[in-house]
């Protein structure tokens, strides 16, 4: 008998003190919300489902580079005339509007600071023939070639480095003592 009570003593401060106590307090119930409160979150949850299938079946816009020549600018129809840097005679005249961005030389710059002859890089939306112009990088033909001077100047420096075997300092003779 002592055996048991002990047994149930343990078992009542094992729960009391790690697991359930012998009488819980009553917990709060969660309360329902309103009729009107349900509808409204409802809709919500129907709106963002329908906001994220729209969203789905947009096409994402895809950006892409046209490198080339500049051949001529027209300054008050807003367009440009393109050489293609692999086609020489291949030829795009461009549409520009109002919210391109234009770097020279990177710096902020205008269409009437663009020369023929600088090295030019577009980045559009859309089909070629239609394109919708977003941005425009030019390098100015006098920077282009002094771009192009340094980085063969680096090329030819790696070169000598990597032909030139290494060498390790000689140590003179030196006299033996006795």
């Amino acid at each position: 008998m002592k055996i048991v009570v002990s047994i149930v003593a343990a078992m009542l401060t094992y729960n009391i003190c790690f697991g359930q106590e012998a009488n819980p307090a009553p917990q709060a119930q969660p309360q329902t919300s309103s009729p009107q409160v349900q509808t409204q979150q409802t809709e919500k949850k129907e709106i963002k489902k329908a906001e994220h299938k729209v969203m789905k079946k947009e096409p994402k816009i895809k950006i892409e580079k046209f490198v080339g020549i500049v051949d001529s600018v027209d300054v008050a129809s807003s367009t440009i005339k393109v050489k293609n840097i692999n086609k020489k005679d291949d030829v795009k005249t461009f549409v520009l509007g109002s919210d391109v961005k234009i770097k020279i030389d990177g710096k902020e710059g205008k269409l009437d600071g663009i020369k023929p002859e600088s090295h030019i890089i577009l980045k559009y939306e859309g089909k070629i023939e239609e394109a919708k112009v977003k941005e425009i990088n030019v390098q100015s033909k006098k920077e282009h070639k002094a771009v192009k001077k340094e980085h063969k100047a680096e090329k030819k420096e790696m070169k000598k480095e990597a032909n030139q075997p290494s060498q390790t300092p000689a140590t003179p003779n030196q006299p033996k003592t006795n």
